[in-house]
């Protein structure tokens, strides 16, 4: 099957984006690009390390660069005609300029994913690494949790050309469920 145009994935983080992304673009044999790797060539930080330096404004520049980096070079006015898969990162629907940029740039596939089995792999991450990301620690990580799938998620599911409810199904079954999706985009 041939897609024209990018595919974009959403979600929160743990959704799978990146996962399912990399299967997706060996699917679909396109480049795959995943914007927390993007940011990392870009500025020489990871994401975490940009939002301990200044916060969420330094981060979010930087996530903008990185969008329109890759997105640059994989567009409709591109000479060589082709496309990528580009997997975001889970705080991408608080960055308005990103926002802007991936939504003229293809179709963007929300994994909608409920916020009990996304915080359980948040804790499960968080153990092998020693702790919860910057934005979640304090005295009620759930509960900061709760807050952002709350705001985020509608964003999600607005800017999305197509949403999937990826439940607990593995990666493999996530791919078929768009890959029949883009037979009907």
């Amino acid at each position: 099957m041939t897609h024209s145009g990018n595919i974009i994935l959403l979600g929160m983080k743990h959704a799978g984006k990146t996962t399912v992304g990399k299967q997706l673009a060996k699917s679909l044999n396109r480049p795959f690009f995943d914007t927390d790797d993007c940011i990392r060539e870009l500025s020489g930080k990871t994401p975490r390390e940009l939002w301990a330096k200044e916060g969420a404004p330094l981060m979010m520049h930087w996530e903008t660069k990185a969008c329109e980096q890759v997105l640059k070079e994989y567009s409709t006015n591109n000479p060589n005609g082709s496309y990528c898969v580009l997997a975001t990162g889970g705080g991408i629907a608080d960055n308005t300029d990103a926002c802007t940029i991936l939504s003229k740039a293809g179709t963007l596939i929300f994994l909608s994913t409920e916020l009990e089995i996304l915080f359980e792999r948040i804790q499960a991450s968080a153990q092998k690494d020693g702790c919860l990301p910057p934005f979640l620690q304090g005295p009620d990580p759930h509960n900061a949790f709760n807050e952002l799938f709350s705001r985020r998620t509608p964003i999600y599911a607005k800017l999305a050309t197509v949403s999937i409810e990826t439940g607990r199904n593995s990666p493999p079954q996530i791919l078929k469920k768009i890959m029949d999706l883009l037979t009907d985009v």
